[in-house]
């Protein structure tokens, strides 16, 4: 038996294989429209995103959401295009309701690979690492107005209390001398 642990992303590439089947025996028929073939394959996209990029957690956020959307979407087609005619088909969309039975397991696989990536811990992250906009750790407000804003070589009440970066300090000091033109603008 294959020990799965010294397999690198061995969940991610287990999920593969089992929709890449699924799927494959799925679009078989001429039931299945071009949408059908088109989310799956842009899961297969993330998915393979995913295995390439192995500590970025935005892949597989986008695997996750594409396959949560997928259940949905696998409903709606498979209730509006179910072939009552052909017993071809029906091999075909037989596999696809297989295939969206497997969804939410594989869901719940994804999330757990994006809890391990993220470092999250408990059974919920934080927005899952703010696919929605949050990112649970907020700066305090920094008012940029304020009359509190220190300035090199003034005191608070605007008189300077060091020539350290007077003009002169920055003259050229070289054999010549020479310095550049003054700006009367």
């Amino acid at each position: 038996m294959v020990d799965l642990s010294t397999i690198p992303n061995a969940p991610i590439k287990v999920i593969f294989a089992i929709h890449f089947f699924l799927c494959c025996w799925g679009v078989q028929g001429t039931w299945s429209p071009n949408s059908y073939f088109f989310y799956n394959l842009l899961f297969f996209l993330t998915l393979m995103w995913a295995i390439q990029c192995k500590d970025s957690v935005e892949p597989v956020e986008m695997a996750l959401f594409i396959g949560v959307a997928s259940i949905i979407l696998d409903i709606i087609v498979i209730t509006v295009c179910f072939p009552y005619d052909r017993t071809s088909n029906r091999f075909s969309v037989g596999m696809a309701i297989l295939n969206l039975l497997i969804r939410p397991v594989t869901s719940m696989l994804l999330y757990r690979v994006h809890a391990d990536r993220s470092g999250a811990s408990g059974a919920f992250s934080n927005n899952l690492g703010g696919l929605f906009g949050a990112t649970g750790q907020r700066a305090p407000y920094e008012d940029i107005d304020s009359v509190h804003q220190i300035v090199p070589g003034v005191h608070s009440s605007g008189a300077h209390h060091d020539r350290s970066n007077s003009p002169a300090m920055f003259a050229p000091s070289g054999p010549d001398n020479k310095s550049p033109p003054t700006y009367h603008g």
